[in-house]
């Protein structure tokens, strides 16, 4: 099994298809690691397909939605400033969309306000660096 050390010596540019590969097999592994291990992963993962210029094929990303949206805790700050790090950087749209559609109903002012501070920047729509859904 990978430890988040791994995850963080992997090259800064990786091959779409070698990133692909390190999804599934973190997530076949899954229940060796903590929600909140298993998400500093897939950030480090996702730092590295954003230089990328391309999304991940869209069997990933809507696995992706479903897990980081099963992962996200509304209730945390630091959980919730990685999910979104994570959705803007693989272009997670519909996890993204579930976000802002919660924003007003949060009860953490914290993590509502750091949902509509990324609202604020990003728009209705998840972009980064010309890539666009």
């Amino acid at each position: 099994m990978k430890n988040i050390n791994f995850y963080r010596r992997l090259p800064i540019t990786m091959d779409e298809n070698d990133i692909e590969n390190e999804v599934i097999e973190l997530f076949s592994n899954e229940q060796h690691y903590t929600n909140g291990v298993l998400l500093e992963c897939l950030l480090e993962i996702s730092e590295r397909q954003v230089l990328n210029y391309c999304l991940l094929n869209a069997s990933i990303r809507k696995m992706l939605n479903r897990e980081i949206l099963a992962r996200w805790d509304e209730d945390s700050v630091d959980n919730t400033e990685t999910c979104i790090s994570i959705i803007i950087q693989l272009g997670l749209q519909t996890a993204y969309e579930y976000m802002l559609s919660k924003a007003e109903n949060i009860m953490n002012i914290n993590v509502k306000n750091e949902i509509l501070e990324t609202y604020e920047e990003m728009g209705s729509s998840v972009e980064y660096m010309g890539i666009t859904l």
